[in-house]
């Protein structure tokens, strides 16, 4: 059922290895100010992944049994097919870790360097879910990450000393030049009913289209960032809202959601980057997506690279 899942992801996607990437920056941009995603196949561009010497921002995961990171990598093969993955299967020299419900093996290093965009990332930068680096760390393996439910491809990094993770969200940056500004700043999350009430009012929503409303208050401007996932009859959006004006700088096509808004220390053309995640509703995947403002709205950015 595995392997069915991860082919019916490779006919509409072209760019992650197991949660679901959207291929490239496939904005549409309107007079109100509002872009929409996407799910456009078609601008697969293994080219474009090969020069990938930007920065790459993503998710990092933290494996306590081995003290190292982890995060996805990103296919540059020129066709991925169905033999994709068996091939792939065949090029694995031995087993990492194993327990009751996590397997880890090895992908041979030059049959990873082939197939995966490892531009940059010979060593990484960590930081915690505020913007803190925690510490570097160097590539040691690309490995295929097993956890009974889904597997995926991962570049692995050790840290020169022992860390001590919490369980919190972290995210890294590569080496690799950006037109990015360092910005480290401050914000909180905001919780209630009267914030979820207003955005429905201002853009004539329904409690019932709308599934969850996340809202990150920065502090330096006083501007709130609102992540709206709806799930019937509505497009999800992105909204700002500064001086009690709300604007969508991102739509989503109906049948996604946003899921999640997490700031980095960057911003680009005086807004804040994100970490995000877009859900196709009704599945558990998703796709984790980098999204900046382009100076009119917020786009996604292929494969995690800054511009």
């Amino acid at each position: 059922m595995k392997y069915l899942y991860c082919l019916f992801l490779l006919s509409l996607l072209s760019c992650s290895t197991s949660k679901q990437e959207l291929p490239g920056s496939s904005i549409r941009t309107d007079t109100s100010l509002v872009g929409s995603v996407l799910a456009d196949a078609s601008v697969f561009d293994p080219i474009l992944r090969k020069e990938g010497s930007t920065m790459f921002i993503g998710e990092t995961g933290y494996h306590a049994e081995t003290n190292e990171f982890y995060g996805q990598v990103y296919y540059i093969a020129d066709s991925v097919d169905e033999t994709f993955f068996e091939d792939m299967m065949l090029e694995h020299d031995s087993t990492v870790f194993e327990s009751d419900d996590l397997t880890r093996t090895r992908l041979r290093m030059d049959v990873a360097k082939a197939n995966f965009n490892l531009a940059g990332l010979d060593t990484i930068t960590v930081f915690n879910a505020k913007g803190h680096k925690i510490c570097t760390a160097v590539l040691t393996r690309v490995e295929y990450l097993n956890d009974l439910v889904e597997g995926s491809y991962t570049a692995v990094f050790k840290p020169e000393t022992k860390i001590v993770i919490q369980d919190e969200p972290l995210y890294c940056t590569s080496q690799g030049k950006t037109s990015f500004t360092e910005r480290a700043r401050q914000w909180q999350e905001v919780i209630g009913a009267e914030a979820d009430q207003q955005l429905l009012k201002i853009f004539a929503l329904s409690s019932e289209q709308v599934s969850k409303i996340s809202h990150l208050q920065f502090k330096d401007d006083n501007t709130t960032y609102s992540s709206v996932s709806a799930h019937s009859g509505a497009s999800s959006m992105l909204v700002e809202t500064k001086d009690g004006k709300s604007v969508a700088l991102m739509k989503l096509d109906e049948g996604y959601s946003l899921s999640k808004l997490q700031p980095v220390h960057f911003s680009y053309h005086d807004r804040p980057v994100f970490l995000s995640a877009i859900m196709p509703n009704e599945t558990d995947g998703y796709f984790e997506v980098l999204i900046a403002f382009d100076g009119a709205k917020y786009e996604v950015l292929q494969c995690g690279r800054t511009k």
